[in-house]
């Protein structure tokens, strides 16, 4: 499986490239996100169909993204990139200066630096965490704004399905506003 992003697409997403200046180093955690964070993102079939199809327009569309319209709105889609960018420098945090040696593993120290805290580290982790999960509700959106080129995509929550009532476990009534795509709980 080749790498979805390259080190430039972290450009203007975080400081990261001036940071590593060997691909290699970012490889690992890139096919880390594509194989664990993506496959769950778009479930089983959607992923498989994905990568053996990516030369499909609405493949590449969903990969780099697109400006399409969903109800009278227009809305420009940035793409599973993100959502990468994001999953893959959770993954590279946590495993920040960290090395298997014959010694056991080792943390690399650095001169005229002064590494963060477990507290502070776990801090920009959880961000990266964070701001990979509105991605990935992002990409859900355009799954399902788009379901007709997806067919293999199903979300169990989607959320632009007609509209109604319905009664929720808790006792509460759902009113789902189908023009608006918005959910209303009433207890």
């Amino acid at each position: 499986m080749e790498p979805l992003i390259q080190i430039e697409d972290f450009d203007g997403f975080r400081d990261i490239s001036s940071n590593i200046n060997e691909l290699k180093r970012l490889d690992p955690y890139i096919l880390e996100a594509q194989r664990y964070d993506l496959k769950n993102l778009l479930n089983f079939q959607l992923y498989h169909d994905f990568f053996a199809n990516l030369s499909s327009q609405i493949y590449l569309d969903l990969l780099n993204g697109v400006d399409y319209t969903h109800r009278d709105v227009s809305i420009s889609y940035q793409g599973l990139k993100p959502f990468l960018m994001y999953s893959t420098y959770a993954r590279a945090l946590s495993q920040q200066g960290v090395h298997f040696t014959k010694g056991g593993v080792t943390k690399k120290k650095v001169e005229e630096s002064t590494p963060l805290t477990g507290g502070e580290l776990q801090g920009v982790i959880n961000q990266a965490r964070d701001n990979a999960k509105g991605e990935a509700s992002m990409v859900k959106d355009f799954l399902c704004h788009n379901s007709d080129s997806y067919p293999f995509y199903s979300n169990p929550n989607r959320r632009d399905v007609g509209g109604g009532i319905s009664i929720s476990a808790s006792g509460g009534t759902r009113s789902r506003d189908a023009n608006r795509d918005i959910d209303y709980i009433y207890e």
